[in-house]
């Protein structure tokens, strides 16, 4: 149950820091060019997802469970790669991570890394 619990939160914390990144995103949306805007809706998109991915997980017992928070994670890693596409687009704050992953102002870190 703890690796799962731990799985859970790792998946929901990351959830929460590329809901910041889209707020953020949508916040600066008059300064997008108009190419970076379909970016934006596909992010945002796979970001909806996401979420629904996570409320089924949450509603599954075990061993489905433990599978389907796998794969939200997994998930996870083509968002942001969307993100990242994104952010170079439209110069938002940002940082790559040694892994390649995206982490936004301090804010996001990458998935499986503590």
């Amino acid at each position: 149950m703890g690796s799962n619990h731990a799985l859970e939160i790792e998946v929901e914390n990351h959830l929460a820091n590329l809901d910041k990144l889209v707020d953020g995103l949508d916040a600066d949306q008059d300064q997008v060019s108009f190419s970076a805007k379909g970016l934006m809706h596909e992010l945002r998109d796979n970001v909806k997802a996401s979420h629904h991915m996570l409320l089924v997980a949450k509603l599954l017992s075990e061993p489905a469970r433990e599978s389907m928070f796998s794969k939200v994670r997994d998930s996870l890693s083509g968002v942001e790669l969307i993100a990242s596409q994104l952010v170079v687009k439209t110069n938002f704050p940002y940082s790559a991570c040694s892994s390649g992953e995206l982490a936004y102002e301090s804010h996001i870190k990458p998935i499986g890394r503590p």
